[in-house]
């Protein structure tokens, strides 16, 4: 009876890393694209690129209600 009992603990372990294994793969697919455009543009053209298209924006929206 207690054999029975390790083996199917072993099974849900297996299952548990099995799991965690495809959780890790499934997050890294997700993250490292973000990782890769974080680290294009974290140049300071691009910052400097998007707080100017931000600011244009901003202004335009702005300027509208008047």
């Amino acid at each position: 009876m207690k054999k029975n009992r390790e083996s199917g603990s072993d099974n849900e372990k297996k299952r548990k890393k099995e799991d965690s294994i495809k959780y890790s793969f499934s997050l890294s697919f997700f993250l490292y694209p973000l990782y890769f455009f974080i680290f294009i543009f974290d140049s300071p053209f691009f910052i400097s690129l998007f707080l100017f298209l931000f600011l244009i924006c901003f202004l335009v929206c702005h300027l509208k209600h008047y």
